[in-house]
């Protein structure tokens, strides 16, 4: 509401309208820290949650911070800009449970998807732009491949693939621990390898990781 002007307006009906505007000013007020505190969230499509939000840790960087806004139905994870809050992107959306894991430089990240009960997923994500990474690859079945060739043939109704941490920048290496049973006589507990992104290969030469990353001055 505009207050008019002109000078036919009486001082009382000025004082109404100033009244008004002053109101109407308020109620925007409340309104966009309602809005704040219920964490309205509009999605790519448009859609709105009213739903409660969960911030992950700043990434290496210190300058893209996760959000997850979810329902009794899924999560959706966005990067926002630690800069400027009014800067995101929508990265994942996930049903039960997930994780952001970026690389040192932040060139890659890698999601634990805990899609299920029986089953945790591993995705590889390349940096396209500011707070734009796109899916590459689900490193799961080449995980469990890589595992059978070590192990031999097995047979698990519960599977797990995930990510520890990034072990290497240059080249960017994972650390991932691999778990899974059926029953007492077909199970493994925390089996690690590693994976070289640059190389596509997992491996188990721990050894050589140790003394890549390791520099001691002789006395």
């Amino acid at each position: 509401m505009l207050i008019d002007p002109s000078p036919q307006r009486t001082l009382p009906s000025l004082k109404k309208s100033a009244r008004s505007l002053c109101v109407h000013r308020n109620l925007s007020t409340i309104l966009l820290a309602l809005c704040t505190l219920l964490h309205v969230h509009a999605s790519q499509d448009g859609e709105i949650f009213l739903n409660s939000i969960s911030a992950g840790p700043p990434s290496p960087l210190r300058d893209i911070i996760t959000e997850s806004y979810g329902d009794e139905n899924s999560t959706q994870i966005w990067l926002v800009s630690a800069s400027d809050p009014g800067k995101r992107r929508l990265l994942f959306i996930h049903h039960r449970a997930a994780d952001v894991i970026f690389s040192e430089d932040e060139k890659w990240l890698v999601i634990n998807d805990r899609s299920g009960s029986s089953l945790a997923n591993l995705l590889l994500y390349r940096r396209k732009a500011e707070l734009e990474y796109e899916k590459v690859d689900d490193l799961t079945s080449a995980a469990w491949a890589f595992f059978e060739k070590r192990q031999g043939k097995f047979h698990f109704d519960h599977s797990y693939v995930e990510a520890l941490r990034w072990a290497e920048t240059s080249p960017p290496v994972l650390f991932l621990c691999l778990s899974g049973h059926m029953d007492s006589r077909n199970y493994t507990s925390e089996w690690y390898c590693l994976y070289n992104i640059s190389t596509r290969k997992f491996s188990l030469n721990f050894a050589r990781h140790n003394r890549r990353v390791t520099a001691i001055e002789s006395e």
